[in-house]
């Protein structure tokens, strides 16, 4: 098995290096994102072996961040860090995230051990922006986005409440309690509508885990 993927491995290189196409795309990229073309072999060795596929085109997505897609037609993101905007602590955020089973992007794994990662690649989030969604959908639609979009915050905060509860001081905690007071009386109210479906004993139940303390002093 390890020989058979390390032939298709060094085919797969094979192609990608006389493939013109991603060769253009790559040379187009990499004029507005330097970076990229210093790092490419390692990137694309971590996208190829994550996907087990090879690479068909790349594209700048951003400033920081280029939309590499596979054959099979798996997207990634690969984001490069600066001094301003380093990446080991989102990248270890990520992780941790995932590994508390939260629903943020996969961190695909590198070489790279220790200390500050030039790029991090994750899974790409899709294409569509959340304004563009709500200008497209359905009411229906809508109230069920807005569902996954709270449940996931929960999750998201629910994982960081051992950390958050630790590290604020109960002076801090206190003052934004009584910040956060006047919104959380109506809180329940005003979130109602994410949660409209027939389980109401549900609804009811998100709509209080919401607004306890835990997740409004994160």
């Amino acid at each position: 098995r390890v020989l058979f993927r390390s032939i298709a491995t060094r085919l797969t290189l094979s192609r990608r290096e006389v493939d013109p196409d991603l060769e253009d795309c790559l040379t187009a990229t990499s004029a507005q994102l330097p970076q990229l073309r210093t790092n490419w072999d390692a990137i694309s060795a971590a996208i190829e072996a994550y996907a087990n596929a090879s690479i068909s085109s790349v594209r700048l997505a951003s400033k920081r961040v280029v939309h590499v897609e596979t054959v099979t037609g798996l997207s990634f993101a690969v984001k490069f860090g600066n001094q301003s905007a380093p990446l080991a602590r989102e990248a270890s955020t990520l992780r941790f995230l995932k590994g508390a089973k939260c629903p943020v992007p996969a961190i695909l794994p590198t070489n790279v051990t220790h200390g500050e990662p030039e790029w991090i690649a994750t899974e790409w989030g899709g294409n569509r922006t959340l304004d563009a969604f709500l200008d497209q959908c359905t009411e229906t639609q809508a109230d069920l986005a807005g569902l996954q979009l709270a449940t996931a915050l929960a999750q998201i905060e629910g994982a960081f409440a051992q950390v958050t509860r630790q590290g604020v001081p109960d002076a801090a905690r206190q003052m934004a309690i009584q910040l956060l007071e006047p919104w959380a009386d109506h809180a329940a109210d005003d979130l109602a509508w994410l949660f409209a479906s027939e389980a109401t004993d549900r609804s009811e139940e998100h709509t209080s885990e919401l607004q306890s303390r835990q997740y409004l002093v994160c």
